[in-house]
């Protein structure tokens, strides 16, 4: 999810249309207006969409699971690094 007052900002600031925007997607420009008053653009368009307008798109770093050892660590890791999503997800749901 993103701040769909940033879209609409990022896409003001350089001088573009809906149309503009859209047909560089491609979608339609009813589209970029509901993805700027909703915030919900698909996982698959953010990034297309982040570099058309500029928006430097932040993704969280985790190193890669360890695999080998015991069941049980890996398990452990995996719950940890769920638990840690989730406590991401709060934080920006309550920005």
């Amino acid at each position: 999810m993103v701040d769909g007052a940033i879209l609409e900002s990022a896409r003001l600031r350089l001088g573009l249309s809906r149309e503009a925007v859209a047909r560089q997607i491609p979608v339609a420009s009813k589209t970029i207006e509901r993805y700027e008053k909703q915030g919900r653009v698909p996982r698959e368009l953010m990034p297309k969409l982040m570099e058309i307008l500029e928006i430097e798109l932040e993704t969280p770093t985790l190193a890669p699971l360890k695999v080998g050892g015991q069941p049980t660590d890996r398990w452990d890791e995996v719950i940890e690094r769920l638990e840690r999503i989730e406590r991401l997800l709060l934080d920006r749901s309550t920005d």
